[in-house]
């Protein structure tokens, strides 16, 4: 137990020191898409940018609003980072072994406790474009998370596992991409969703609601808000290696999956424009969730025949 905790432990500063870089990564990718520099003052080209954004931001003072509600709005930032490290952790110590048996329902259990702080940061800020932000959040979410979890039970129920280490043991490397890329496209979609991102990120769309829930945060509490949401990006990139590609989170194969799945994020935020909200939840319950709904119907009855 005593080494499964130091195992959990390291996994989560190196996770946050990665979440850090991703912020890097995405800045220059968005940088090269719109032909400009990006950050390139810092050291060389730029490669301690983060660590000089992560001290101005340490550095500055914590605001609250004076009709907030000051102990949800201090505790909601982080109440995301520990999701993000409890889920991340138990996903890479458990792919070798880990303290975490049933690991993945484990991370399917956590993933639903996702909504919880974009609500709360929403709610406790007692201001009308951060409560409607987050409403917005809530109903995207909930509604790609259905879809979400039927393909992520899908998965399951074809290799007849529930360890994070299952997938490498059934099928050999790369041929779950092969054989289930159409459903591995509709992870990405609902993954995109699920983490805010564009051209799904209406819960922080600056045009119409102020940067959304988080319009009241600032400093620390900013900070540990877009950790948790990078930190869900690298999440879910490994997640996605660890089921379609490499079959093990932590092989060569995976960890350069991972980075392309990464790339993917910052791609289509470079490339695709903002959704309308209401062909967003259209695409959710008229196209996605059908598909998603059939397609762990048709795995369990071929999953249990294998």
């Amino acid at each position: 137990m005593m080494f499964d905790l130091v195992i959990s432990s390291y996994v989560a500063v190196l996770m946050l020191v990665n979440v850090a870089f991703v912020t890097l990564m995405e800045r220059k990718i968005l940088g090269c898409a719109q032909f400009r520099k990006g950050p390139n003052k810092v050291s060389f080209s730029g490669l301690l940018q983060p660590i000089a954004d992560a001290v101005k931001l340490f550095g500055k003072e914590i605001v609250s609003p004076n009709m907030s509600n000051f102990l949800l709005f201090s505790v909601a930032p982080s109440l995301g980072l520990v999701v993000f490290l409890l889920i991340t952790s138990s996903l890479l110590s458990a792919s070798h072994g880990g303290f975490v048996e049933y690991g993945l329902i484990f991370i399917l259990c956590i993933m639903s406790l996702g909504v919880y702080p974009l609500f709360v940061s929403g709610w406790s800020s007692n201001n009308k474009y951060a409560l409607l932000g987050s409403l917005r959040g809530i109903a995207q979410s909930i509604s790609y998370e259905i879809s979400l979890s039927l393909i992520f039970l899908s998965l399951m129920l074809l290799s007849q596992t529930f360890s994070v280490s299952g997938f490498e043991h059934y099928l050999p490397s790369g041929f779950l991409s092969l054989f289930l890329g159409p459903l591995m496209l509709l992870w990405l979609i609902s993954c995109l969703a699920e983490t805010n991102r564009t051209p799904f990120d209406f819960a922080e769309g600056e045009s119409e609601l102020v940067s959304g829930f988080n319009v009241e945060f600032g400093g620390l509490n900013f900070v540990f808000m877009f950790m948790s949401e990078y930190g869900m990006i690298l999440f879910f990139s490994l997640l996605t290696s660890n089921m379609f590609i490499a079959g093990h989170s932590l092989s060569f194969v995976g960890v350069l999956s991972s980075l392309i799945f990464v790339f993917f994020w910052m791609w289509t935020r470079a490339t695709l424009p903002r959704f309308r909200y209401d062909k967003l939840m259209l695409l959710a319950w008229t196209s996605i969730l059908p598909v998603s709904l059939w397609v762990c119907v048709f795995y369990s009855s071929a999953g249990g025949s294998l």
